[in-house]
Order: C-alpha cells, then structure tokens, then sequence
C-alpha cells in the first residue's frame, strides 16, 4: 500500500516537471567534446543549457541549480569534462537525489560505478536523433520513465 503510494506521488511529480533535458557546465571546451555532442542533440531536442556554456544561469550556491532541476526537468546531461575509466561526475549522484534520470556518455565508463538500469548511455543510441526520439518516449510514458528511479 505504502509502495503504490510512493509511485502515484512519483507520476505526479514527474508529470509537472515542463522541461525534458537540462545540462549544467561551466567548461565547455573539453577533452571529451561535449560541447559538440550537445550541439547536435539540440537539433533533435530541446536542451536547457545553464552555466557558461549557455544563456541559462543557476548560482550552485543554495541548492538553487538542484531546485530547478527537481522541479522542471526529467533529464540531466551528465557528460564528464574528461573520459576516464572508473570516473564519472558527481551528477549523476546529483540527478538521483533529484529523482531526474542522468545521461552519460559511455556505457562501459558508467556501468561499473552506477546502479544498474538508474541512467540513459548516450552510446547505447546510434543516433542523437534516436536518443532524442527515446527520451521523447519517456516523457510520454511515465512508467517506463520511473523504472530509473
């Protein structure tokens, strides 16, 4: 009964959240070009940049940036400035807390370090143009969005 509870409180959340997809960054010429890979999602998808790679702003300070996220998106781009075996960001861990699903970029960077089936491998896709269109799908079907959760 509890449980039940706990997922029909989920659907109502996850359903007043506007926004499908945001990324937070502060460096956007890295090693892993991840500046590039958000470019060409964006044509696929609407992507809420914030930070200075963006025209978006959120002070880290006070949780506010975590605030907005919780309260309007679905997804959070967690795209790591360098791609490093065993290491992944700290957002993902972020986007849990959140209950937002994270996107990393590589399956097998992620894979040992994060809970099975909790977030989205961009390479899993063999488009952004797929990616988009499955994000897309879980938006509109709310179940299958809590099975990351």
């Amino acid at each position: 009964m509890q449980f039940e509870a706990t997922i029909d409180l989920l659907r109502i959340v996850v359903r007043k959240r506007r926004y499908i997809v945001a990324w937070f960054a502060s460096n956007c010429e890295t090693y892993s070009q991840r500046s590039y890979y958000v470019d060409e999602l964006r044509k696929h998808i609407d992507v809420h940049i914030y930070g200075k790679c963006g025209a978006r702003r959120c002070s880290k300070s006070k949780g506010i940036c975590d605030e907005l996220v919780k309260k309007d998106h679905k997804f959070v781009l967690a795209l790591e400035n360098s791609v490093c075996n065993n290491y992944v960001t700290e957002k993902p861990y972020k986007a849990f807390g959140n209950l937002v699903i994270p996107v990393e970029l590589s399956r097998r960077i992620a894979q040992p370090i994060l809970p099975n089936g909790s977030f989205i491998a961009a390479d899993d896709f063999k488009s952004k143009r797929q990616l988009a269109k499955y994000r897309h799908y879980l938006d509109e079907n709310v179940t299958e969005y809590l099975r990351y959760l």
